[in-house]
């Protein structure tokens, strides 16, 4: 069912719609007038605008003009100026190549060049052009890579308990509406830095099954805010938790957002991702929005810590706020 969590401003009231996986799919204003939709695969894919959603055939006397500036600044115009580049060298290549019959000639060799390099620039083209922009960023990492822990922890549940406004019931999570809940968490907001808690795993058994858990998994806690959701698995050993920190970087986060930057020891590590800028769909001709991903994930003895940001603006972030507040809590559990 549906989630929803609410920002107020001064200027504004944003209510963020979720999917089951917590995943944000739509936003609307305090008049329930939905203003965005996200469009998601196994990492944001696109973004719709008000104006796309609401108006989609509507034109008036000077909006043409605004489109054509608009069209300048999306990828697929980019992709077409990199296309029309590509082909001019080629074909310049191959008349250097033609007309330099001598082997070793430098026209020969720098029109092979030209083409090599042609032919090798038009699928990097694409990727920049119409995938997201990769923003270098730094991530305070440091409170919680110094933090000492034990090399066998037991549980978090009350940890993580003692940091959350509510606790959902994830046996119920699939086939009840839980808004009530995060309503309810948004007027503590305050008092906690997240608004909810949902314990997905609970001594190797899913609480939503009843089924064991794969991966060595003794317990997994999914807590959200307006700006964080906040993954903690715990594992029986640590060869479990270092295999699915592995598959975070090679096949899960860092393989879809890009590794900005990772370091640490065998089982004190980390790495964060670039900030990704996410595009709009073909429909909009690949715009740039302004919505703004990172991941950052840690493996700390036999936890496994992930925190992903999603925001509009790019030079307010809270990553760095809840690493600080985790660190603080797990300070309880130093040798």
């Amino acid at each position: 069912m549906e989630l929803m969590t609410i920002k107020e401003t001064e200027e504004e009231s944003i209510r963020y719609h979720c999917d089951d996986n917590g995943l944000v799919i739509a936003e609307s204003d305090s008049t329930d007038t939905v203003t965005a939709q996200n469009i998601w695969g196994h990492k944001p894919l696109a973004r719709k605008s008000a104006v796309t959603i609401i108006h989609p055939n509507f034109y008036d006397s000077t909006r043409w003009r605004g489109e054509i500036i608009l069209f300048f600044r999306t990828g697929g115009f980019h992709l077409l100026i990199a296309i029309i580049i590509t082909i001019a060298l080629f074909k310049i290549g191959k008349s250097l190549k033609e007309k330099n019959i001598e082997r070793n000639s430098p026209g020969r060799i720098i029109g092979i060049s030209l083409i090599v390099f042609s032919i090798v620039s038009l699928p990097i083209s694409c990727i920049l052009s119409l995938g997201p922009i990769k923003h270098k960023q730094e991530i305070d990492v440091k409170p919680i890579t110094d933090l000492q822990l034990s090399n066998n922890v037991d549980s978090l549940i009350e940890i993580l308990r003692s940091l959350s406004s509510t606790e959902i019931d994830a046996g119920q999570y699939n086939i009840g509406s839980i808004s009530d809940h995060l309503l309810a968490a948004e007027s503590n907001k305050p008092n906690k830095p997240f608004n909810n808690m949902r314990i997905e795993v609970e001594d190797g058994i899913k609480k939503d099954t009843g089924d064991s858990a794969f991966g060595g998994i003794k317990e997994k806690m999914v807590c959200n805010s307006s700006n964080v959701e906040m993954t903690v698995i715990l594992f029986y050993g640590l060869g479990s938790a270092r295999e699915y920190y592995e598959s975070e970087i090679r096949s899960g986060s860092g393989y879809n957002y890009g590794i900005c930057k990772k370091g640490g020891s065998k089982d004190n590590r980390y790495f964060y991702t670039f900030l990704n800028q996410s595009r709009e769909d073909s429909g909009g001709c690949w715009t740039l929005t302004n919505q703004f991903t990172s991941i950052t994930v840690f493996q700390k003895e036999n936890i496994m810590i992930k925190l992903q940001e999603g925001t509009d603006d790019k030079n307010d972030r809270h990553t760095n706020e809840y690493i600080k507040v985790v660190a603080e809590s797990l300070k309880k559990l130093e040798q």
